[in-house]
């Protein structure tokens, strides 16, 4: 949930920064960068949830024994 919001706030931070400091007067350009940025993030966003699933199956598999394993003990 808290990846959610950051890519929420994330992405609207850009905006923002994007429609304040732009010197572009023609709106297809700020369009067009508009949707670069979006791009950028969902980008961002896709390797960052990667990432975090990555960890968590190694995680899982550091706790959870593999069955084909024998159990010594």
């Amino acid at each position: 949930m808290k990846f959610v919001l950051g890519v929420l706030v994330g992405v609207g931070t850009g905006v923002a920064a994007t429609l304040l400091l732009s010197n572009r007067s023609d709106d297809e350009s700020l369009v067009a960068s508009l949707q670069h940025n979006a791009q950028r993030a969902l980008s961002a966003a896709k390797a960052a949830s990667s990432q975090r699933e990555r960890e968590l199956w190694r995680e899982y598999h550091e706790r959870v024994p593999n069955p084909d394993q024998p159990v010594l003990g």
